[in-house]
């Protein structure tokens, strides 16, 4: 997963494709875009939250290719958002073009802009967590697939331990989201970590070993709880060891690969 997107193969997408009409496109970090669709259809089909979807943009300028993206809000709403990090050619550009984004009438340029969506896709959701706590482990833009996860319904009694790593407090897009989803659901804790932030007063460093004995001391303990990982491979590496050296059987850890 590139920029929160998933590595596929190009022949396994658009089986089920849907257009949709771009009608938001927002810079909510640096590098990082929010997207939002809306099905031509009208109705969103059911996802799970952590599924990630297909992408194929219909933007004038921007190469007809497909890329993965996890869905970051949760069901139940009438379209799809995801966020987009600048990471290559392809989605640099994307965000450079945002600046032209004319709307959902396409008000500027007299065409709307429009994507052809595939979803849902993956198991990287809380199918079958059982009722322990649950800790999500994510590095920058890794946060988006537990936006949905977090915003999701979940069950009364859920203790949720959101760990997020970043280099600095710019890059954390989805940080409003998931305070207001803390807000409403106090059991669901949300820890920045920044690494290199002077001004930061937040808990410093980066997702090792240290950090989980001494943020998730408490989950760490319990034989119920539950782990997703949502990191670059070589930090999902490192994680996954870490966990399984600390006692944690490989069938309560989840992950899936993204850019930091």
């Amino acid at each position: 997963m590139a920029n929160s997107m998933i590595p596929v193969t190009v022949s396994r997408l658009f089986n089920l494709r849907e257009r949709f009409r771009i009608v938001a496109m927002d810079r909510v970090a640096p590098r990082v875009l929010k997207i939002r669709f809306k099905p031509e259809s009208g109705l969103v089909r059911p996802y799970h939250p952590g599924q990630f979807l297909f992408a194929r943009f219909d933007i004038p300028g921007l190469p007809h290719s497909g890329h993965s993206f996890s869905i970051s809000n949760p069901p139940g709403s009438t379209y799809l958002e995801i966020l987009v990090k600048g990471t290559d050619d392809r989605t640099l550009a994307l965000y450079d073009l945002a600046t032209s984004f004319p709307g959902i009438d396409g008000q500027s340029t007299g065409t709307a802009w429009k994507a052809w969506l595939d979803y849902p896709y993956g198991s990287f959701t809380t199918d079958g967590a059982g009722t322990g706590p649950w800790v999500f482990l994510a590095t920058g833009i890794g946060i988006a697939p537990f936006l949905a996860m977090a915003g999701a319904r979940l069950r009364d009694d859920a203790r949720v331990l959101i760990l997020w790593a970043a280099d600095n407090r710019d890059e954390l897009a989805g940080l409003e989201e998931l305070s207001a989803v803390n807000a409403r659901r106090p059991s669901i804790r949300i820890i920045p970590i920044l690494g290199h932030d002077p001004m930061w007063t937040g808990q410093r460093g980066s997702l090792d070993r240290q950090v989980l004995e001494d943020l998730a001391g408490r989950e760490l303990a319990d034989p119920q709880a539950h782990y997703w990982i949502c990191c670059p491979p070589s930090v999902r590496i490192s994680l996954v060891r870490i966990l399984k050296n600390l006692g944690i059987p490989r069938k309560r850890i989840r992950h899936q690969d993204c850019a930091s």
